[in-house]
């Protein structure tokens, strides 16, 4: 004799199945529900969930939420899509290549002038300390 817990032979408990997701890395499938509020409210869902479900009339998401004794809570999000901004690059800030050939020269010069000073002698003897 086979049992079935109680339930019609076929019958699958809704709430045992319903978004059962034990897999942590596992998202929920998208939900899509019909006639706004009225459709997400009338959704059923087990104790202990929360779910997104899509509005498929507007862009809304219903973010609904049911506590330890199955008692529901929605919070509505507005979404919008959103153009990604183009990038731009200002010429403003870039440097020219006589700018940097210009600095060059003048780095150079700073150095070859501090070579020349009082306290730079190419005839020096490296002499140690004892």
């Amino acid at each position: 004799m086979t049992y079935n817990n109680g339930f019609p032979v076929g019958y699958q408990n809704p709430y045992y199945s319903m978004n059962n997701y034990s897999n942590n890395n596992a998202s929920p499938p998208i939900i899509w529900v019909q006639n706004g509020l009225d459709g997400a409210k009338n959704y059923m869902m087990g104790p202990n969930q929360t779910l997104p479900l899509w509005d498929s009339e507007n862009q809304i998401i219903y973010l609904k939420s049911t506590d330890q004794q199955g008692r529901p809570s929605i919070k509505i999000l507005d979404y919008t899509i959103r153009e990604e901004p183009e990038t731009t690059i200002s010429n403003e800030n870039l440097v020219t290549k006589t700018d940097l050939e210009n600095f060059k020269s003048e780095i150079e010069n700073i150095i070859k002038n501090s070579m020349s000073g009082p306290y730079y002698r190419k005839d020096r003897k490296e002499t140690k300390n004892e």
